[in-house]
């Protein structure tokens, strides 16, 4: 779909706050079971229109005309009916924008005077653009191996005992932690003093599912911009980064926050890594010490 020019008017949409970040070009599954949304899904399937997604966070419950100003427009892919009067919808980013005006009055949904958000600077250099490639591609790789030990460790039948070893990998990575209930969960995702959040670990593994071989995937028809979206994408083990990502209006700015993320995420797979071969090695090896 053809963006607007950036002289275009501004126009209403209806609004839907989500606890997650939307980038153009990404699909995400959604389950709607609020009464005013499900109209709001309605009648603008009913018309083809679209709607936008903000992110708001935990803060902005009471009060979700806080939501963020910068979103992305979306489009409705599909829509099913549940029995219990839930609706099943698969949603695609389009375009970003942002919000000048709320209308919480009109609609018991929200709705938002919007205006284009395009980058200025959409242009990087084509360096920088392999080296982002390098380094999602090694934190894919390196992310695969770890998933392969874990399985391996899994049909290892000393597992049960290694688990309940207080000098195991998983003891000395530290506790299993709730993003719901503990508030550094989202801090100790980008550090190496906890286990990778849930959240980021099945976005890996919906990665390597999706894209199947890492190692032929093909990015060449992709925009800088579109790139760096996808790369976002998958990055959402905090959603205050992918925010500050959506946000940026320089593509090389964007390439060179997520080439900082993922390295961060690389090393700490290889540090996890290193302690789950330590610590998973039979206790006669002589190697080991």
């Amino acid at each position: 779909m053809t963006s607007p020019p950036d002289d275009a008017p501004p126009a209403m949409i209806p609004i839907f706050p989500l606890p997650v970040v939307l980038f153009p070009g990404m699909k995400l599954p959604l389950v709607v079971f609020e009464s005013h949304y499900i109209e709001m899904i309605q009648e603008i399937t009913a018309c083809n229109a679209e709607m936008g997604v903000t992110l708001y966070l935990e803060t902005q419950m009471e009060n979700v005309a806080v939501a963020t100003s910068v979103g992305t427009m979306a489009r409705v892919l599909a829509v099913d009916a549940h029995t219990e009067g839930r609706l099943a919808i698969l949603v695609e980013g389009v375009r970003r924008f942002k919000i000048t005006r709320i209308d919480s009055e009109s609609k018991p949904y929200l709705l938002a005077e919007v205006a284009p958000y395009e980058d200025e600077a959409p242009q990087t250099p084509a360096a920088l653009r392999e080296e982002l490639l390098a380094a999602f591609r090694h934190m894919l790789s390196l992310y695969a191996q770890t998933q392969a030990a874990r399985r391996d460790a899994d049909q290892d039948p000393d597992r049960e005992r290694d688990q309940s070893d207080p000098d195991s990998a998983d003891a000395a990575l530290g506790p299993e932690r709730d993003p719901e209930t503990d508030p550094d969960a989202d801090a100790l995702a980008a550090s190496f003093s906890g286990p990778l959040s849930e959240a980021f670990e099945q976005a890996l593994e919906n990665v390597m599912e999706d894209l199947g071989d890492f190692e032929s995937i093909d990015f060449s028809g992709l925009s800088d911009a579109d790139l760096t979206y996808r790369v976002g994408e998958f990055l959402n083990h905090d959603e205050t980064i992918q925010q500050k990502l959506l946000e940026m209006r320089a593509c090389e700015e964007r390439m060179n926050e997520e080439k900082t993320h993922l390295e961060a995420l690389t090393r700490r797979l290889a540090l996890m890594r290193q302690i789950n071969d330590v610590f998973r090695k039979p206790s006669g090896d002589e190697s080991a010490s």
